[in-house]
């Protein structure tokens, strides 16, 4: 999630920096759709899809799989006349957050958990270890008008503390299924085997 944010609003930055100033608004574009949809997708197809196989059950995800790819090709088709390359990101976007959200429900149900409940517990816990580091990264994109390498790898080593301590503190902060200061423990003993 962190790379996603700095990639979403420091992305355009960079590529402004390291190829040319011209392409941080169009690839910049490109770049954000993609991003912003991979928040999504990602975390899905990292830890539901494998979820689902390990169950035994890869069947109907692979076939939402497939499906995707063909709404892919057939939106970035259509999409590309209006939208340019933002209109093929958008193609690409669109298939994987439905993949994302149907995968899900599926992985819920074979859970028996319900998806009300699921998005109660992760859905505020994204959210209060994204807001800070948002609002950091737009203060050093439209405060700052951070710029230069140096600048960018400021941003991204400030937020990387930030979403840290944001972590520790209010994420996992009473959090029923992780207690960090155990896993930390546990951590420190095997560090010193």
């Amino acid at each position: 999630m962190v790379a996603g944010l700095f990639l979403a609003v420091l992305g355009p930055r960079f590529l402004g920096w390291w190829i040319d100033p011209s392409f941080e608004g169009p690839a910049g574009a490109v770049l954000q759709i993609l991003v912003i949809s991979s928040l999504v997708f990602l975390p899905v197809r990292a830890v539901a899809l494998p979820v689902l196989i390990g169950l035994g059950k890869p069947r109907t995800p692979a076939i939402a799989l497939a499906a995707a790819g063909v709404l892919n090709l057939g939106l970035s088709i259509v999409l590309i006349g209006p939208f340019g390359l933002a209109g093929v990101a958008l193609g690409t976007a669109i298939p994987n957050i439905l993949f994302a959200v149907f995968v899900l429900a599926i992985a819920c149900r074979e859970l028996e958990i319900s998806l009300p409940n699921y998005l109660k517990y992760v859905v505020p816990r994204a959210t209060v270890g994204a807001v800070p580091v948002l609002a950091l990264l737009l203060w050093f994109r439209l405060g700052l008008r951070v710029e230069s390498i140096f600048g960018l790898i400021t941003a991204g080593s400030v937020m990387v503390l930030v979403f840290g301590i944001t972590c520790i503190f209010f994420v996992y902060r009473n959090d029923p299924y992780v207690n960090l200061r155990i896993d930390l423990v546990r951590r420190r003993a095997w560090s010193r085997a």
